[in-house]
């Protein structure tokens, strides 16, 4: 039966969507000013679409959830490439809970585990980036994304040994892969202190880690990082 209530929400996604994907698009040109508008446009119409579902009582798929919290990750992106840290902070955290209810939802998809990895990793928070990596990992062993970020979180603990044997696994799928990551900077030295714990770094040195870890994904896996594979409905 046709349902003009749902058009419209998969029309509002569908659009955000593609804001999202102009977004990178102005990142890769170097315009970061732009590519965050785009991003801010984008969270806006995702949590309209939440909104409108929750207003003719349908749940909202947790793959919708997933394109909000990249949104997030990537206007946080932009604004730390435009020196504005405390907005880049504020949408790192937005990013994890709307991952977070994204594996409330969806516990099995690895991919959702492995962004909310990648985000605690950007905030610095090595020891929870560690589990949720882990559990992407063990959800989908045959994983060279994973086992690479994997690789970052050890050589950041000091744990060269087990970075070297993430970064093996890596090697032995793809063996014209990128070189070794090293630690990013802002957290090598202080495994599992998120920024605001007591000694740690300001909240520029953590951000300085966004680029690097996400830098770090994408050199093995192209779409980690946005709205690549986000063409997905409310009703599918």
């Amino acid at each position: 039966m046709f349902n003009p209530m749902l058009m419209m929400l998969n029309q509002q996604l569908g659009q955000a969507i593609a804001l999202g994907q102009q977004g990178m698009m102005a990142e890769t040109a170097g315009n970061p000013q732009y590519a965050a508008q785009c991003y801010d446009q984008s969270i806006v119409l995702i949590q309209q679409s939440m909104m409108g579902a929750q207003q003719i009582g349908m749940p909202v798929p947790p793959h919708v959830h997933f394109a909000l919290g990249q949104a997030h990750f990537c206007a946080a992106r932009a604004k730390n490439a435009m020196g504005w840290a405390p907005l880049a902070l504020g949408h790192l955290s937005y990013a994890l809970g709307a991952i977070n209810l994204a594996i409330s939802a969806g516990p099995y998809v690895p991919d959702y585990h492995a962004f909310a990895g990648m985000v605690l990793l950007a905030q610095g928070n090595v020891a929870e980036a560690q589990r949720a990596l882990t559990t992407a990992l063990q959800l989908q062993p045959v994983n060279p994304p994973v086992q690479y970020l994997l690789s970052m979180v050890y050589a950041a603990q000091g744990n060269s040994a087990i970075a070297q044997q993430h970064y093996s696994a890596v090697q032995g799928m793809m063996p014209a892969g990128p070189p070794m990551p090293a630690p990013p900077a802002g957290i090598a030295g202080s495994p599992g202190r998120a920024w605001g714990a007591s000694g740690a770094a300001a909240p520029t040195d953590w951000l300085k880690t966004i680029d690097q870890v996400l830098g770090a994904a994408q050199a093995v896996f192209k779409t980690i990082g946005g709205f690549n594979d986000m063409m997905k409905t409310f009703d599918s």
